[in-house]
């Protein structure tokens, strides 16, 4: 499986969370009309160290994942169960929290946080 499909369903995983959100858990960009509260997510980076003896096996991953909602207290919700989720280890790696920004989309009255992440993995071939 790909890292995005095993982040998905680690995230699904997760009743609190998933009673938030639902299956609103969108790659990339937030779709126009989308239903809230929901996630996007993406890859800001992906390292995958190689040597003359090949691929390592290991992947370090910058990910992004913000949490979209005309209310601010879900924001803020959706993030620390996402942050519970995927900081330290995990079933998708060891995480380490980056930092979280807020944002406001005053065209269409969203609230957004984004959140990143360092995730160190193992992968499977």
């Amino acid at each position: 499986m790909s890292f995005e499909t095993d982040l998905v369903s680690h995230l699904r995983a997760q009743i609190a969370l998933n009673a938030l959100v639902e299956d609103r858990i969108h790659p990339g960009l937030l779709p126009q009309e989308a239903v809230l509260p929901a996630l996007t997510y993406f890859t800001v980076s992906s390292e995958r160290p190689s040597s003359q003896g090949g691929y390592s096996g290991l992947a370090t991953i910058r990910l992004q994942v913000s949490a979209w909602s005309t209310l601010y207290s879900e924001v803020l919700e959706a993030i620390r169960l996402v942050r519970l989720a995927l900081q330290n280890r995990t079933p998708l790696g060891v995480g380490l929290l980056l930092g979280e920004h807020d944002f406001y989309e005053p065209d269409v009255k969203y609230y957004q946080r984004a959140f990143e992440i360092y995730i160190e993995r193992k992968e499977v071939d």
